[in-house]
This record gives C-alpha cells, structure tokens and sequence, in this order.
C-alpha cells in the first residue's frame, strides 16, 4: 500500500541536542537531560496537524506494525535576519528526517525500528518558501527493495565488466 500526508503551514524545524541540568536527587548530583522545548513544539503541531489535514487517511485509528519505506519531502522557510547571506538557519536533511521521524513515531508507526528504509529530500529552504511536509509511506509489497551495491557474503560476484576496468580508471 502506498499512502501520502500533506502537512502544510508547519515548517520543517531540525532535531536539535537535548538540553541537560545539574540536579541533585537524594544528596547525589547528576546531569538530567530534557529534550528541547522548541523540538517539543514542534512535534506537538506535527501529531495534530497531521491527524487534522489528513483524517480521511489511515493514520491515527491504527499506526503501522509493518516494515515500511518512507519518504519525507520537505519545504522549509528561513527566518529572516539582517544579514542577507547568511545561511546560519539553512537545516541538514539528517536533522530534520530525525525530528520529523521522532514526531510521527505511535501515530503513522508504532515504533520507527521497522521503518526499513527512509529517505529526506529537501525540496527548498529559502526566506520565501511556503512551510510544507509530505510523507510517503510504503509497506508490504509496493516497497521498492533496492540490492546493495557490492556482493556481501555469499551473493555473486560483481558482472564481468566491473572487475575488467583498470583500477587507473577508478579514481
């Protein structure tokens, strides 16, 4: 099955670090760590904007206990500043594939460890861009399996024409 969500109005924001404390428990002292209160906003507007502009999809009634392959298109708006050219608050997919992930974790899918292949494409991020996330979600069999690269333990070799290039070539 091969399901889309829109979330639009909500901007991409990135995982950030969690923020620790000193804190003293018993007469002992120890670093607590709390996650971000910016973070926990957003993933907040993620689960209910999602279950808001999407309630005629599958999605909160019973999230995923399958294998699935996802894709996350995502259209970011930079905040404005003084400086013109700086490209301080221009985000990395991996971040912002790991706050957007954490978000939908127990509303699209129980948990994200059966989330076997995920992907994060970067439509745009610009002081103009309209705030959008789409999500595509595959499971059973319309998941696209892709084989690895190089033989792995028992697979076959590499065809023929491969090992024929000189290595000269190669780099």
């Amino acid at each position: 099955m091969i399901t889309v969500y829109s979330i639009t109005g909500i901007n991409p924001e990135p995982w950030v670090s969690p923020e620790g404390a000193i804190v003293r428990r018993n007469g002992k002292m120890f670093v607590q760590f709390y996650k971000s209160s910016g973070l926990m906003s957003y993933q907040s507007a993620i689960m209910e904007e999602i279950r808001l502009q999407n309630g005629h999809l599958p999605i909160a009634h019973k999230p995923l206990e399958e294998d699935a392959q996802i894709t996350f298109w995502l259209w970011r708006e930079l905040a404005q500043s003084d400086d013109k050219d700086s490209q301080r608050n221009v985000a990395d997919a991996t971040n912002m594939q790991k706050a957007l992930e954490d978000a939908l974790q127990g509303i699209l899918y129980i948990n994200d460890k059966r989330n076997i292949d995920i992907r994060t494409i970067i439509v745009e991020q610009s002081r103009t861009t309209y705030p959008n996330i789409q999500i595509e979600v595959r499971t059973g069999s319309d998941i696209q399996r892709l084989p690895p690269p190089l033989p792995v333990n028992d697979q076959p070799a590499l065809p023929e024409w491969v090992t024929r290039i000189p290595e000269t070539e190669l780099f």
